[in-house]
């Protein structure tokens, strides 16, 4: 167990998977370490930032319609959901044998907002199934 003075009196205790924020004598018990990024325009450029090096059909209009659908998530979340939708076109090629892998990939079709929404609707049901637990 580690634990941090924070400012205003705060002590952080970090222990197995859980982290621990105590103001006086009141515990408070936070299920992740992840910052969840508030504002609309922060969750956009995060989404463009983790999006510019994939092929992509995400207009601005279509990545603030995600990051709307995306409130909550933390910077860490915002990145796995574009590594996830991107891994989706993978999970689309057949490859017969291994020659044909590299002009596989080369084909691979850009990402969409349906990828982008269908990987984000599962990591959604995920933090509701850890935070029922």
């Amino acid at each position: 167990m580690t634990i941090f003075v924070l400012e205003f009196g705060c002590f952080l205790t970090v222990s197995a998977f859980y982290l621990h924020i105590r103001k006086g004598s009141e515990p408070v018990l936070i299920n992740s370490l992840l910052h969840v990024v508030q504002e609309k325009e922060q969750r956009v450029s995060i989404l463009k930032l983790q999006l510019e090096s994939e092929e992509h059909d995400l207009n601005d209009k279509v990545i603030a319609k995600l990051a709307d659908y995306t409130d909550g998530f933390s910077s860490n979340d915002l990145e796995e959901l574009c590594r996830d939708a991107a891994g989706l076109r993978l999970e689309e090629l057949t490859l017969d044998d291994s020659e044909n892998l590299e002009q596989s990939l080369k084909e691979l079709r850009k990402i969409t907002m349906m990828d982008c929404l269908r990987v984000a609707s599962r990591m959604k049901e995920n933090k509701k199934a850890i935070e029922s637990y």
